[in-house]
């Protein structure tokens, strides 16, 4: 049985595994059991085995990273799917073995090893296209690996910074969703609310203060991938 890959950031991790306090109480309010996420989703449609590697509050270069470290799993056949998280997010090392995520908004972590307005300045200089473009190469590798091994990868990304920063891109069919974009405020959580799906505060009547995508959400999304994936492969 073949493979599916995803990678990302709390976007594509199970709820099982992301660390998000708001996500026990949606386990209670749906009685005791999360929903299927996205990539459950989409591997028993596809009737693939499932290795999901999204991971919270990542950034795109260790979303990248990620891809590097798994890309001998890669498989003939087997399907990768790397959504590219907001641009402003990224990560400092604080010591020889770990890293801190840092994105926008205050430093949330005191070890933290720059100051406020430092950090402040990061974020804004990475909203610059030129972040926009290394993606893009990350791309073109991941691409070229996609060709030598024999899988077949897609992407996607709710930042339209990197939606609509080339002419071109939403052309690609490996951009997951881009022939039901309909205008440049569209991106693959819009199409999945315009097609029924919801978040976690609009399924629990505003109890739960979560703007991830609750269990509709993951579901509508799920198929709709699927249904992308088919039509391109």
């Amino acid at each position: 049985m073949n493979t599916l890959f995803t990678f990302g950031c709390s976007y594509t991790e199970d709820y099982n595994t992301c660390r998000v306090d708001t996500y026990v109480d949606y386990k209670n309010y749906m009685g005791g059991q999360y929903p299927k996420s996205w990539p459950i989703v989409l591997s028993e449609n596809l009737n693939f085995n499932l290795k999901n590697y999204g991971e919270g509050a990542s950034g795109n270069q260790q979303i990248f990273h990620e891809v590097c470290k798994r890309c001998d799993e890669f498989n003939l056949n087997d399907i990768v799917i790397v959504e590219w998280t907001f641009l402003e997010r990224y990560r400092l090392a604080l010591d020889d073995s770990s890293w801190i995520k840092l994105g926008p908004g205050k430093i949330q972590n005191s070890c933290a090893p720059i100051s406020e307005e430092c950090h402040e300045s990061i974020v804004v200089n990475r909203t610059l296209k030129p972040y926009v473009n290394e993606l893009y190469d990350y791309e073109k590798i991941i691409n070229r690996l996609s060709k030598s091994v024999g899988f077949k990868v897609f992407y996607w990304s709710i930042d339209n910074g990197i939606l609509y920063n080339t002419d071109n891109l939403l052309e690609k069919n490996h951009y997951l969703l881009n022939d039901m974009i309909k205008d440049r405020h569209d991106n693959a959580f819009l199409i999945t609310f315009k097609n029924g799906g919801y978040k976690i505060i609009e399924e629990t009547d505003g109890k739960i203060k979560d703007y991830h995508l609750g269990g509709t959400g993951h579901k509508v999304m799920g198929d709709l991938f699927y249904q992308h994936i088919i039509k391109h492969i």
